[in-house]
């Protein structure tokens, strides 16, 4: 990234005390706070720190981050935002398609960071530009990662829906699509969609459960079978195996359920 902005900003912070409690922050991570009747400090110190609330951090260098990278997003022909977020996120989701897909003011928010795999590839592909379908909150922002997803978070950049691309053709180098898909209405313009706006020699990453019970972000429609998940790849790209990997086992699905 140009100037003197990082390559990458943690977006959440794990207060140890109330006195490390930021107001604006820890409400904006904790839309519940505002309507408990306790003032953010209080609410930690009942509720927040025996749950291991989160508070936003880095939210003006994020959003200096945010600008710059999405100089470096082209669009579809005739696609433009409808709105920005007060961070500057960019939103592509009418009226018409929110109700849709059921997408209710109040999304329930996944909050996951990546994979020590998947952290190294970012870090060291620093010149190559990837999306991240489906991001939810991400715990560290990096300026060559295109977080989108359905509702605003820190760390989101682009608000949309994974069967309605607003990125033009061929744009990224590395698509991560991680427990997302079961929660997409139409799973396979979602991967069509992926598939048009991957690099020609791009990669996708997808992780889809086959076993796990229902849990709704805001939705759970379809789980997959690692050879239907391959199935709908097949026509737009080479498939690489697909591997059942621990937190996918049987045994973890039926701790869960």
């Amino acid at each position: 990234m140009t100037g003197s902005l990082p390559h990458e900003a943690a977006s959440v912070q794990h207060p140890a005390s109330a006195e490390e409690i930021d107001e604006i922050a820890y409400v904006a991570a904790n839309p519940d706070v505002a309507g408990s009747g306790l003032s953010p400090p209080e609410h930690f110190r009942r509720i927040g720190q025996g749950e291991g609330r989160i508070q936003y951090a880095n939210v003006a260098i994020i959003d200096q981050m945010r600008q710059e990278k999405l100089r470096q997003v082209t669009w579809r022909p005739r696609r433009s935002p409808l709105s920005m977020t007060s961070r500057g996120a960019l939103n592509f989701i009418p009226p018409d398609i929110a109700s849709q897909f059921g997408i209710p003011e109040d999304v329930p928010v996944s909050a996951h960071p990546y994979s020590t795999r998947f952290a190294e590839l970012v870090r060291n592909n620093r010149d190559k530009l990837f999306l991240d379908l489906g991001a939810g909150l991400r715990h560290v922002y990096y300026d060559n990662v295109v977080n989108a997803d359905i509702y605003p978070s820190a760390s989101t950049d682009v608000i949309c829906v994974g069967e309605d691309l607003p990125f033009a053709d061929e744009l990224f180098d590395f698509i991560f699509c991680f427990a997302v898909q079961e929660h997409t209405l139409r799973p396979w313009d979602v991967v069509r969609e992926m598939c048009r706006v991957l690099k020609v020699g791009g990669t996708v990453f997808v992780d889809w459960p086959f076993l796990q019970g229902m849990h709704g972000y805001p939705h759970h429609y379809f789980n997959a079978t690692p050879r239907g998940n391959e199935s709908l790849l097949e026509p737009y790209c080479e498939v690489a195996p697909a591997t059942i990997e621990r937190h996918h086992h049987p045994a973890i699905a039926a701790n869960w359920i």
